[in-house]
């Protein structure tokens, strides 16, 4: 879904969903702090219409453990390509 399209739905009072898609949406395009907001705007919208349920709260922390992740993962890498570069010297 483009980011036009979720901001149309998101004119309709009870669209608590539309924002967790526009928060994925900014995910995809490595716009964290977009997602996060986004994830907020649809728990505000959860709070003041009850019978709406999505995956907001828990798609921030999961976000945030899968870039802590990557930033391990390529640490990882960098070490061991200077190991690599150190031992072939």
């Amino acid at each position: 879904m483009t980011l036009a399209l979720i901001d149309r739905f998101l004119a309709m009072p009870d669209q608590a969903q539309a924002h967790c898609d526009r928060a994925e949406a900014y995910r995809s395009l490595s716009r964290l702090e977009n997602a996060a907001r986004s994830y907020v705007d649809a728990l505000n919208r959860e709070s003041v219409f009850p019978r709406l349920e999505t995956t907001a709260w828990i798609e921030p922390p999961f976000m945030i453990a899968m870039e802590k992740m990557e930033m391990c993962l390529s640490g990882m890498r960098l070490r061991s390509m200077l190991e690599d570069m150190s031992n072939a010297t």
